[in-house]
């Protein structure tokens, strides 16, 4: 049986997995390719929501326990706490992007790229 922190750290490595994926599809832009942007979206979408029920919340759980164990991890918390509020947005915003594209809206290839940056370097 697995501990939370090996399941996080499992969790964690998957996440790294499909944001590299991810990048690789950004990279066919610049390579003037066309990148798959239906496996685009079922990353960022996958991203976006499994986090955020499960995973999220349960470290969420923990760090609360962590915080009323040692009152002096509070700052660092705060900042993970935040950090997981600024990929969520980022990650609506990709999500948003890449569904307009996947509805044939125009949409700028600069755009895409940079909701793809922020998101990739948030996680």
């Amino acid at each position: 049986m697995s501990t939370p922190i090996e399941l996080w750290h499992a969790e964690h490595v998957n996440f790294s997995q499909l944001l590299r994926l991810l990048e690789h599809q950004l990279g066919r832009f610049h390579q003037d390719e066309q990148p798959d942007y239906v496996l685009m979206l079922d990353i960022v979408d996958y991203l976006r929501h499994y986090p955020d029920r499960f995973h999220h919340a349960r470290e969420d759980v923990a760090f609360e326990r962590l915080v009323a164990h040692d009152p002096s991890l509070r700052v660092r918390i705060n900042r993970l706490l935040q950090e997981h509020r600024v990929i969520s947005r980022a990650g609506d915003e990709l999500l948003r992007l890449l569904n307009d594209v996947a509805d044939e809206a125009v949409v700028l290839r600069e755009d895409v790229e940079t909701a793809v940056a922020i998101k990739t370097n948030g996680d």
